[in-house]
């Protein structure tokens, strides 16, 4: 039975894990910003950004449950899109 060093481990592991990732969307917007990043090259790697995005949530949850997975992974693709529309609107 875990005992509530570990429950208080895993929660702020896991709390910790997704402020951070969830930070990915306003650093898009920053390097759209400077330059960096364009409309066409997030569009033309929407899939590579899908996939790390799932496997960044798959570390950060903390079990092998698709639902966990699928709470943190929706969201946050959801914001990146949403940030390549915001920061590029004509395109």
């Amino acid at each position: 039975m875990p005992s509530f060093s570990d429950y208080l481990e895993n929660l702020i592991y896991t709390t910790a894990g997704i402020g951070v990732l969830f930070q990915m969307p306003l650093l898009v917007m920053v390097l759209a910003r400077i330059g960096v990043v364009t409309g066409r090259f997030l569009r033309k790697y929407r899939r590579h950004a899908f996939v790390i995005i799932l496997i960044a949530a798959a570390i950060i949850t903390p079990s092998t449950d698709p639902f966990s997975l699928t709470i943190v992974t929706i969201p946050l693709y959801l914001f990146i899109r949403s940030q390549h529309y915001h920061c590029f609107p004509h395109q």
